[in-house]
């Protein structure tokens, strides 16, 4: 679910260049209609409603669930997905080579990157990625380390291998501006994390 990890990645380049990257702010609110009532949850896309929750399947192969109609999801992406090999401005260039040195020390070859940002009045919603796209994450607290959510507890870290692509997640806002960069290997969750163990990255 999560292991806590180090890094080699100079934190100051990242926040001194996300500046460069684009900034994307989302806000959506969920509700209820359309929901189908089901007693188990069908892996297709379409809007379900399933005990207290109610349930969405993109056709991107991501899981959502809220609880309340009309709840009001907002935060901000820097850059949505930026992924290895395409075109990158010069701020976003030294954010990659940062992220090049640390991928290349575990040993894993494709990757993508991004910031997510949170204000004390954002939300963010109960979510699962896609397996494929987001097999797993490596996230760095930037600024306030205001806890990750698992239905089975709430951690926080200041660098953690999660499993983002199997279990339901959500994230607590602080009292300032919550800030994480996160690194998208494109490799499996025990992959990666026999890699990070192996490199003397795992805590």
């Amino acid at each position: 679910m999560l292991y806590h990890c180090s890094h080699n990645i100079d934190t100051k380049i990242l926040l001194e260049n996300i500046v460069g990257c684009e900034e994307l702010s989302q806000e959506r609110t969920y509700y209820a209609d359309g929901c189908i009532e089901v007693d188990e949850l069908p892996n297709k896309p379409g809007r379900w409603k399933m005990g207290d929750w109610y349930y969405e399947y993109n056709d991107k192969g991501n899981w959502m669930r809220w609880k309340k109609d009309g709840e009001l999801i907002k935060y901000t992406w820097y850059n949505k997905q930026k992924v290895k090999g395409s075109y990158f401005n010069a701020n976003e260039q030294l954010i990659e080579n940062e992220v090049k040195k640390y991928m290349e020390l575990i040993g894993v070859r494709a990757w993508a990157w991004r910031f997510l940002k949170l204000m004390p009045d954002d939300k963010m919603i109960w979510h699962i990625d896609n397996p494929v796209h987001a097999p797993c994450s490596i996230n760095i607290a930037l600024k306030d380390s205001a806890p990750i959510v698992f239905d089975d507890g709430e951690f926080e870290y200041k660098c953690a291998l999660i499993n983002v692509s199997d279990k339901w997640h959500t994230v607590k806002t602080g009292k300032t501006e919550r800030l994480t960069f996160k690194i998208v290997p494109k490799e499996p969750f025990e992959v990666v994390k026999e890699k990070l163990s192996l490199a003397g990255f795992l805590l």
